[in-house]
């Protein structure tokens, strides 16, 4: 069992790390996982493809000058790897997290101007960076979305819905 001071430090925004132990199954069937991501909507599922391995390189040439200049510091490192509230500084939109602004930039470049672009990050598979992992939800993968009728509208562009 955990000491809050530890639950602490093994908790990251609401994925608990487990102690790490073998992800083989021992005695009484219990099979420990490194991580366990709660909710399965698009950003735990996001978060599940990358923890399987699946790691973002920058790849373009952002429309943004100064995010252009401070992403080819590293662009030959996967941005997980990179300073990444240096790399959100000064980038705005529909978040307050910086970190949700430089993955929408990435992902969807320019998209809240109405344009489509192709991403700017690469997505490649490194078996290093792969964490055994199970992600917990209430129903079918896509969270809230999955659940909504058809009739139901968006005020996102349809393209910013992966």
């Amino acid at each position: 069992k955990l000491s809050s001071r530890e639950f602490e430090s093994e908790t990251t925004r609401g994925v608990f790390v487990m102690p790490v132990r073998s992800s083989r199954s021992i005695k009484n069937h219990h099979d420990y996982k490194d991580a366990v991501i709660v909710g399965n909507g698009p950003s735990g599922i996001t978060l599940s493809y990358m923890l399987s391995g699946n790691i973002p390189y920058y790849k373009g040439k952002s429309a943004d000058e100064y995010l252009h200049l401070r992403l080819q510091e590293e662009s030959d490192n996967p941005l997980v790897l990179q300073n990444l509230e240096f790399l959100s500084e000064g980038l705005q939109g529909r978040s307050n997290n910086p970190v949700s602004l430089l993955f929408d930039a990435l992902a969807h470049p320019d998209a809240d101007l109405g344009i489509h672009k192709d991403s700017l990050m690469d997505w490649k598979y490194d078996p290093n960076f792969s964490f055994s992992h199970v992600v917990l939800g209430r129903g079918c993968p896509g969270g809230t979305w999955a659940s909504m009728e058809g009739e139901f509208l968006t005020l996102s562009l349809g393209s910013w819905m992966e």
